[in-house]
């Protein structure tokens, strides 16, 4: 096992590393990268564990070299494009992170820590995030601006950033959470601005510095869980028995930033003018998952407090609000992330929540969500190269030239919203787990609202224009991430069973008599929900000879219907003010506990 966690950390910096000096051969070598990087998390699944190892103290100063380092890296940026947000943030991680050096303890504790939520990730970061490495070759060749060099790069920072993850995911020192969680701003700044056109590299500064303020409320807590005299581990700070919140409220606002809850979701709707996959990959499988995996690290200190129900409730305004926001969109990709930003509300709810059956649920929706999440915006990237086509507005009778595009989008759309799919078996759970009123009205309330988003969308591709259908070619590179992850959706139902056994069980142990979460939820519920499962994609393929559309009073003249008018207009500062009022109140919260 311990074999394995050195494959995911370190071999994606070293064949990325290989890509990016390999010429020709770069595509073979992604081939061998993505396949190691699935094959050693399947095998970390099968053989769980738990692994815990204390690395070297020269280990401990070279990553404080790589941190100074990193935040250089920052201010130089902010000098270079004259960004005053991103310098002032990056001088004031620099003055924090030395004084941090002068008063870190020496300790010999554990570094590394693996276990059932590390493994976890490891599946959804390196299978969904490897399936969109290898979409990323097929979608680069429609880069003509792109030199081959520059190809090999971004493929090399996307597979890179894969064991970043796999790193963040198994740390249990604080201080190195810090350089990883920066390592992945980085890698996203790298990655937004990536076409390095005007609006990119806007974009990619307001990225860098709205997750700085991640990185500083990070050094924030670590210094004030210094001068209380606790170490600065995650197993320590929850085994800890004197303890004040201020510390981990600040930690917690962190992950709320990474994840991209208001006000701070700017950045990661600005992400949209990157090449797709980064979109896909920021979505899915790494950088917004930070946030409730943070949450669910500190859900047993968060637990049954103030604090943690202001960050419940929080999450709820956000799943309603982020709906809003994607009703009042036009732009596809747009409307994909705001549904992004409110599922991640949901996630961190429930996992502030902290009740096992909560945790259950918020893992089921991360698991899930990232699958549908990426099968959905590897369709934003085809529609975009193969189609031209951005808007909503302009899916109007796609399924007469791109069927097997429209097949995906709809089964995005349902495994988000049906049975028996995992994400509603999870917000069934959600449901089920969930005390406090106000979070369940805004629960139910955003789930509503997110269904009329895929509605929304989905009228639009299936309006049909006439009988005659264009053979879809999509590359294989493209085509075959995109069969996989329907795969993946279409078994859910399936094999359930095994993922909730292994991995989610130990996570939440008050559910361990259950066999199956498939037994939580009425056979008939699952029965009419296949049944959706099959028709509505799968009718979306074929067509009716001799059948027109009218209304009732027209004289049989052909008419076009719109079943795609959901809109909310609404001034969407007030949601950001809103944002801010609550990081106000958690901190209060966190100074009174």
């Amino acid at each position: 096992m311990h074999f394995i966690v050195e494959i995911l950390i370190l071999m994606p910096f070293i064949l990325g590393l290989a890509i990016s000096f390999s010429g020709k051969f770069y595509k073979l070598l992604a081939y061998i990268s993505v396949s190691l990087l699935i094959f050693s998390s399947l095998f970390a699944y099968l053989n769980v564990e738990t692994l815990n190892f204390t690395l070297s103290h020269n280990i401990h100063i070279f990553f404080q070299a790589l941190d100074t380092i990193l935040i250089l890296y920052f201010l130089i940026q902010g000098i270079k494009f004259k960004n005053i947000q991103t310098l002032i943030f990056a001088i004031l991680q620099l003055t924090l992170f030395n004084y941090l050096l002068t008063i870190l303890p020496s300790s010999n504790e554990v570094d590394i820590s693996v276990d059932s939520l590390s493994i976890f990730m490891f599946l959804l970061i390196n299978i969904v995030g490897g399936l969109i490495v290898i979409y990323a070759l097929g979608y680069l060749d429609y880069e003509k601006e792109f030199s081959e060099q520059k190809k090999r790069n971004f493929i090399a920072i996307l597979i890179s950033f894969l064991g970043v993850m796999n790193f963040i995911v198994v740390v249990n020192n604080i201080e190195w959470f810090f350089l990883l969680f920066e390592t992945t701003t980085l890698a996203s700044y790298l990655l937004i601005r990536y076409r390095f056109n005007a609006i990119s590299i806007e974009n990619s500064l307001r990225a860098l510095w709205m997750n700085q303020v991640g990185g500083v409320a990070l050094l924030i807590g670590i210094i004030l869980l210094i001068w209380q005299d606790i170490p600065i581990y995650f197993n320590s700070i929850i085994e800890s028995k004197e303890v004040t919140f201020l510390p981990f409220i600040i930690i917690a606002i962190a992950g709320l930033v990474k994840g991209a809850q208001s006000p701070f979701d700017k950045w990661l709707l600005g992400a949209m003018v990157a090449p797709t996959p980064v979109s896909a990959i920021l979505h899915s499988s790494t950088m917004v998952k930070i946030a409730p995996y943070l949450i669910l690290k500190l859900s047993p200190i968060l637990i049954g407090t103030l604090s943690g129900n202001i960050i419940a409730i929080f999450g709820g305004y956000i799943l309603v609000t982020a709906s809003l926001s994607a009703l009042n969109e036009e732009n596809f990709k747009k409307i994909l992330a705001y549904s992004t930003i409110g599922l991640l509300g949901l996630m961190i709810a429930l996992g502030a929540i902290g009740t096992n059956l909560a945790i259950t649920a918020s893992l089921l929706i991360i698991w899930f969500h990232g699958i549908s999440k990426a099968m959905l915006f590897l369709q934003a990237g085809i529609l975009e190269k193969l189609y031209n086509k951005k808007e909503v507005e302009s899916l109007n009778k796609l399924i007469n030239i791109a069927p097997y595009t429209t097949f995906f989008i709809m089964l995005g759309f349902v495994s988000l919203t049906l049975p028996p799919f995992g994400a509603f078996l999870g917000k069934w759970l959600a449901l089920e787990g969930v005390t406090q009123i106000p979070l369940l009205v805004l629960m139910s309330v955003g789930g509503v609202i997110l269904v009329l988003i895929y509605f929304k969308v989905s009228a639009r591709v299936l309006i049909k224009e006439d009988e005659n259908f264009i053979k879809e070619k999509i590359p294989f590179n493209m085509l075959f991430p995109n069969i996989i992850l329907a795969l993946m959706l279409l078994s859910s139902g399936i094999f359930i069973t095994p993922i909730l056994t292994n991995i989610l069980i130990p996570i939440a142990s008050d559910i361990t008599n259950t066999k199956s979460l498939i037994t939580l939820v009425p056979f008939w519920t699952i029965l009419l929900g296949w049944l959706i499962v099959i028709s509505i994609p799968l009718l979306s393929l074929f067509h009716f000879k001799n059948v027109d559309r009218t209304k009732v009073y027209n004289c049989a003249e052909r008419v076009d219907i719109n079943l795609a008018s959901y809109y909310f207009k609404m001034p969407l500062k007030l949601f950001a003010i809103g944002g801010v009022a609550f990081y106000i109140i958690l901190l209060i919260s966190g100074v009174i506990l």
